[in-house]
């Protein structure tokens, strides 16, 4: 009492208490709303089991390990301070603590005032029950002791009589429970981790078969054309232009035979171009 763990697990408690009170009483839950605070209050006693646990396996009895247990040292400083200012701060913020005591239940009656109807079952309770009933199941109750007590005793020779308490039928379908963590990773490793993969897969499989397919698909077609395009500007295109040139060249190394550059061919070239005509001419007048 008077450190802030008193304030923060009580008080969690106390709004349970009133939370399922409220409940009650609206009939909304029934007599199922209890849950609401005898669930916090069993956990908190399982606390107190689990630290006595920690305390005897660590503290009491035989080490279960010699080797470890001979070179077992102080922590280091690094780990020292932490703690003590985490112990002076759970002691130093008690007064920053208190003024939020009453702070919920004037906030309560602030919004009843407003006109806010759904809170007023909790300040009916609020005022009378909270931390008493808390302090009663908590802390007058000595219950806290059989738990403290038990997890001395069960662990105090080791793991010996947990062991056999653990290889009970129903007792080891729970432990094997607790010791699989809920089986919350196996659920995880199937809804998230495999969920993702699967996500992963059929992303992978969009990107590899359609988005890749489509631009190198896009690419392979281009590559395509621009071969056909080559190929047609290089036989068609450029064999036409080629082609022209080479007859034009081929038809002047023709021709440039019959340019000498000296008259006396030129006039001989035309008398026998005459004589040839007139060979001809004759020729056709005989035959008529």
């Amino acid at each position: 009492i008077g450190i802030s763990g008193f304030y923060s697990k009580d008080g969690i408690i106390a709004g349970a208490y009133n939370f399922g009170e409220a409940l009650a009483a609206s009939k909304t839950f029934g007599p199922w709303a209890k849950i609401f605070y005898w669930g916090p209050t069993v956990v908190a006693y399982l606390t107190v089991f689990y630290m006595a646990r920690s305390f005897a396996l660590t503290f009491l009895g035989k080490p279960r390990d010699e080797k470890k247990f001979n070179h077992a040292h102080e922590a280091p400083w690094t780990m020292t301070v932490p703690q003590l200012v985490l112990a002076a701060m759970a002691i130093l913020t008690v007064p920053m603590v208190l003024p939020f005591l009453k702070l919920i239940v004037t906030s309560m009656s602030a919004m009843n005032d407003q006109g806010v109807t759904w809170v007023q079952p909790y300040i009916e309770h609020a005022h009378t029950a909270d931390f008493a009933f808390v302090h009663t199941a908590l802390l007058h109750g000595l219950a806290w002791i059989i738990a403290l007590v038990a997890g001395i005793a069960l662990y105090t020779p080791g793991m010996r009589y947990s062991e056999k308490i653990a290889a009970l039928p129903i007792i080891g379908a729970l432990h094997r429970w607790a010791l699989n963590k809920f089986y919350f990773d196996a659920l995880y490793d199937v809804f998230a981790v495999g969920l993702t993969k699967v996500i992963a897969f059929v992303a992978r499989a969009v990107d590899t078969w359609i988005v890749d397919g489509m631009v190198n698909g896009t690419a392979a077609l281009t590559r395509r054309l621009g071969d056909c395009t080559g190929l047609f500007d290089n036989r068609v295109v450029d064999g036409v232009a080629n082609g022209a040139a080479s007859l034009t060249h081929s038809s002047g190394i023709l021709l440039r035979g019959t340019h000498g550059g000296q008259v006396r061919r030129y006039v001989l070239a035309v008398f026998a171009s005459a004589v040839v005509v007139l060979l001809i001419v004759v020729t056709a007048a005989y035959s008529l």
